[in-house]
């Protein structure tokens, strides 16, 4: 919002080019045509166990 203002259209081609960001759940490389961004080799499951982060395999 800082880079192209609130307007739907301008948010929405700013998101989708979404390259690389690393977040809590993978890297996120979000497109056009896929507005997920995960892509299977780069998604982790994570599970809180006793109050403590565990990758789930």
């Amino acid at each position: 919002m800082k880079k192209v203002g609130t307007d739907p259209a301008k948010l929405r081609d700013a998101i989708e080019q979404t390259d690389g960001y690393v977040g809590i759940s993978g890297i996120y490389n979000i497109t056009p045509n896929d507005h997920n961004g995960l892509g299977t080799d780069s998604m982790v499951i994570v599970m809180v166990w006793n109050g403590n982060w565990n990758l789930v395999y």
